[in-house]
């Protein structure tokens, strides 16, 4: 399908927690992947940037209608806790699903995180979003888990590729594949070799 050119970050999180600083990671990476890819392929002046439009589940109506103009993709940030995704979160699912304010065939992705020491702990959420998406006719495209959100908080400034950041980073680098591709993470994975 290829790269979106316009792509919602919902953020599920509270100011300053891990998953705002790991949309922003996500949001400024992909950027600067694109602008070194319109270089080596000289197509700066052919293609726009991709264009993000921010969301929060504070204003869930004004998300709802904003999310419609997302095409072809949505990123979801969430913290998870005891394996369950935001009630924030949940409910402006439901305030979409009920209004139908996202496009069939958009792309979905996850980037969760959690305070524990496992990741798995959000397995049970990505499941609850992968069904959302297969009951909404959306293309589920699957998500991460970072363990010890308040590390990755405390280390968000740091250098990206430097020793407390460099295992998120790439992680969220192989979502930005996946994302650019149009693939699931599962088939970027496959694709890319990661």
């Amino acid at each position: 399908a290829g790269t979106a050119r316009s792509i919602a970050l919902l953020d599920a999180g509270a100011p300053n927690d891990a998953a705002r600083a790991l949309l922003d990671d996500f949001e400024d990476a992909l950027l600067a992947y694109d602008r070194l890819s319109s270089r080596v392929l000289d197509a700066a002046k052919i293609t726009e940037p991709p264009r993000f439009e921010r969301l929060c589940c504070h204003d869930a109506k004004g998300a709802a209608d904003e999310a419609s103009d997302a095409d072809p993709a949505l990123v979801i940030g969430c913290p998870v806790q005891l394996g369950a995704l935001p009630s924030r979160l949940v409910r402006t699912l439901q305030d979409w699903t009920a209004a139908p304010r996202l496009r069939d065939g958009m792309r979905v992705y996850a980037i969760c995180t959690t305070n524990e020491c496992d990741p798995g702990q959000a397995h049970l959420s990505l499941e609850v979003l992968r069904l959302f998406c297969h009951g909404n006719n959306l293309v589920w495209g699957g998500g991460l888990c970072v363990a010890g959100a308040a590390a990755v908080a405390a280390f968000a400034r740091t250098e990206r590729m430097g020793r407390k950041r460099r295992g998120c980073s790439e992680a969220i680098d192989r979502l930005i594949g996946a994302v650019r591709a149009g693939l699931s993470i599962a088939d970027a994975a496959r694709r890319f070799g990661s």
